[in-house]
């Protein structure tokens, strides 16, 4: 099947209420998630704080009116626009406090990771696609290509690049179907790698 060939699905901009939702598929989608399990190794405690962490990043996404549910919530994008900061500089240190408080014993690996994530970052002004996750359960029907095509489309339209970081080899095939190219390959200390990845927008 081709791309052009993905059923429709209803893609809709998320709003406040929808935060616990697209928490709830976040979770589930990045459970084995190869970078997810070496930030948080245990099973146990990717159950216990998941939840709350992927909270923290959807509550400071929704405010930049990019965040999309798609399936009845069965899927998630969390996006930021040309310009568009989650975590301004100012909120940054208390941001990062919450991170530590949740993740506890891990948070180091997630502070290494996020700091390797940061280094690779483009600054130009680009649609930035945070997260995507898919329940497991409602993957493979194109959910994701919906997910994406909703921004992707604009960006095209405004002559504008995105950027993402893909954290797995099957999600950087999906990436690559819809025009990323993978600009670097970062290999975590002991753990897998994910790829930088970058779009050129389509005329």
């Amino acid at each position: 099947m081709t791309i052009a060939a993905v059923p429709a699905h209803d893609v809709r901009r998320a709003v406040a209420a929808d935060a616990d939702t697209l928490t709830t598929v976040l979770a589930r989608a990045f459970f084995d998630d190869p970078v997810m399990r070496w930030a948080i190794p245990s099973d146990d405690r990717r159950r216990e704080i998941d939840g709350p962490l992927f909270e923290l990043f959807v509550r400071a996404y929704l405010p930049l009116g990019e965040t999309y549910s798609a399936a009845s919530g069965g899927g998630a994008a969390l996006w930021a626009p040309p310009g568009g900061e989650a975590v301004p500089a100012d909120d940054a240190e208390a941001f990062a406090a919450k991170i530590e408080q949740i993740a506890g014993p891990d948070a180091t690996r997630l502070f290494e990771l996020i700091g390797l994530m940061e280094e690779h970052h483009p600054h130009e002004p680009l649609y930035y696609l945070q997260l995507l996750g898919v329940d497991p359960g409602l993957q493979g029907r194109g959910i994701g290509s919906a997910l994406l095509d909703r921004v992707l489309a604009r960006a095209d339209r405004e002559s504008l690049p995105a950027y993402l970081e893909a954290t797995s080899g099957l999600n950087r095939k999906l990436y690559e179907k819809h025009g990323f190219v993978a600009t670097a390959e970062v290999t975590l200390p002991g753990g897998p790698p994910f790829y930088s990845m970058w779009r050129e927008p389509r005329t």
